[in-house]
């Protein structure tokens, strides 16, 4: 019997780590692209404050238009596909 309840807290191990593994893998690149977001709006806003610059949002919200959420979209060619 002690047997048979080891094999299962095993198992219910082994399917919460794949449970863990899979939500991680479905998360992994929406909060890679929020924190590549939050990095170069951070970015942007302290060079705008280091360089005394009037609207300092206004770098903020260039580096958020400018980001996106594929690294390398912007850098296709049009016309080509």
């Amino acid at each position: 019997m002690a047997e048979a309840r080891l094999s299962a807290r095993g198992r219910s191990r082994a399917f919460s780590a794949i449970w863990l593994t899979d939500a991680l893998r479905a998360v992994g690149p929406p909060l890679l692209f929020g924190l590549r977001l939050w990095a170069s709006v951070c970015l942007a806003l302290y060079v705008a404050f280091w360089l005394e610059l009037d609207n300092a949002f206004w770098a903020a919200n260039t580096a958020a238009i400018v980001c996106q959420p594929h690294l390398g979209a912007r850098c296709v060619r049009a016309g080509t596909g």
